[in-house]
């Protein structure tokens, strides 16, 4: 392999390990919100519907059902149904070691498999499964383990 060819070769690994190629999450799963919009943080609280202290593996946005919901990164969606709890629910498979789910959704507009962009929708919110309220229900798992997904939001809304 000559010179030219290792170059461009390091530098197409450079790229896919970076957080711009797409498989990191960083957009705000609903456009126009950011992590200040938040209106359920990531960790011990007592649950609205149970009324006991639960770990709460995500963030919840506050929105009206039927609010479009973005991939928050390029993945493959690994499922896109019902799950006990969470009601309607949509994962997806980043790469790197990144999967975002989204959950209590009115409906999914993907279905297992399908290839998805950064910013495509993939859902409408709801008040499906175990909710209190309308809202989106967010979480990032990073290599197995849930992490709070905050990070991940930025702190300014999109529009």
């Amino acid at each position: 392999m000559n010179t030219s060819a290792r170059v461009l070769l390091a530098a197409s690994l450079l790229l896919a390990l970076s957080p711009c190629s797409g498989q990191t999450p960083s957009i705000s799963p609903i456009r126009g919100k950011s992590s200040a919009d938040i209106t359920a943080g990531f960790g011990a609280r007592v649950h609205p519907v149970l009324n006991i202290v639960k770990r709460h593996d995500g963030v919840d946005f506050d929105v009206p059902s039927g609010t479009p919901v973005r991939s928050t990164a390029a993945g493959k969606v690994v499922l896109a149904g019902p799950v006990e709890g969470y009601g309607l629910e949509v994962v997806v498979a980043h790469g790197r070691g990144f999967r975002t789910l989204y959950a209590h959704l009115s409906s999914v507009a993907v279905a297992p498999g399908a290839i998805v962009k950064k910013g495509e929708v993939i859902a409408y919110s709801g008040r499906s499964g175990l909710a209190s309220t309308e809202h989106l229900h967010y979480e990032v798992a990073l290599n197995g383990k849930n992490v709070d997904p905050a990070l991940y939001i930025p702190r300014s809304a999109d529009r």
